[in-house]
């Protein structure tokens, strides 16, 4: 069976992780700190002293990481993927970056013998340890060649091949801005309806059924209702994002103002202390403004989707 390298065992990449060796693969990871590297290998992988050294031992590399500046790095130091000896290597670069990063590492990687391929995803850690993510790529399914298809198709249900390279990061960003911007106005939305005295339960079911629904006002409202702020993915996580699609828009002259409206919000409920809570915690802002808490105990949190 082919080995995949995987530089960035975080969140998603420890259970991307999990799902391809449970899937048949061999795995040796990399990451920066140990913990995960040692989980790793208590799932049946094998850890790698440096990131030079999971691509030299693997026949394809997937990366995972938290920044394009991490991303860059991960690439260009000293013992980083273009110092590799590897010959021929696909790298699916599967983080939330810029198209104009991954542009630039592939043509700094195509004179080293590497084909770099964004290929972000969406579907959360459920959706990484189920195999059930949607993988946007930026490459013809016809370019790449059989493993990587392979691994793709692995790690996701919905893989949607793109064409160029950045385009997939590029698609990765339009959706981040959707999502987050649903989910600030969804929180906005039931601080209103709270202050205004409508049960905050009551409101929640009404609106599920409702065309003011949304895939993040059903994923996230429940979560607020029962004040279960435990991240899945954070309010820091979110201002990153939304700064990532701004920087690309700011790249072609294009604003977007309403993005910007909506990064200000994640900015402050950072600012107040809540960067490391989960998405959703960015109702406590629209709740401080309101002088009310849109609560109610025991609501189901189970949500069908991503």
């Amino acid at each position: 069976m082919s080995t995949i390298g995987v530089v960035g065992l975080g969140r998603m990449g420890s259970r991307m992780s999990e799902h391809l060796l449970e899937s048949g693969f061999d795995l040796l990871g990399y990451d920066v700190r140990e913990e995960p590297v040692e989980r790793l290998r208590a799932a049946g992988g094998e850890g790698a002293t440096s990131i030079t050294a999971a691509a030299e031992g693997a026949d394809i590399v997937l990366t995972s990481l938290p920044t394009p500046e991490i991303v860059e790095d991960v690439f260009c130091a000293e013992d980083g993927l273009l110092a590799a000896d590897c010959g021929d290597l696909t790298v699916l670069e599967l983080s939330t970056s810029t198209p104009e990063t991954t542009r630039a590492l592939a043509d700094v990687g195509a004179g080293e013998g590497l084909r770099v391929v964004d290929a972000p995803v969406s579907g959360g850690t459920s959706g990484a340890r189920n195999g059930t993510l949607t993988l946007m790529v930026g490459a013809d399914e016809s370019a790449l060649d059989r493993l990587a298809v392979d691994v793709l198709n692995t790690l996701g249900e919905n893989v949607f091949y793109l064409g160029e390279v950045g385009a997939g990061n590029t698609t990765k960003l339009v959706n981040n801005v959707l999502t987050t911007g649903h989910r600030v106005l969804a929180m906005e939305a039931m601080a209103l309806g709270t202050a205004h005295g409508v049960d905050p339960r009551l409101l929640f079911e009404v609106i599920s059924t409702s065309s003011g629904s949304s895939n993040q006002f059903e994923k996230r409202v429940p979560r607020v209702l029962n004040r279960n702020f435990e991240p899945t993915f954070t309010v820091d996580l979110s201002r990153k994002d939304l700064r990532l699609a701004l920087t690309t828009a700011d790249e072609i002259d294009y604003p977007m103002s309403l993005a910007s409206l909506v990064h200000a919000f994640y900015t402050e409920a950072s600012a107040k202390g809540y960067g490391e809570e989960d998405a959703c915690a960015v109702v406590k802002v629209f709740e401080e403004n309101a002088d009310v808490l849109v609560e109610a105990s025991g609501v189901d949190e189970t949500f069908e989707g991503y």
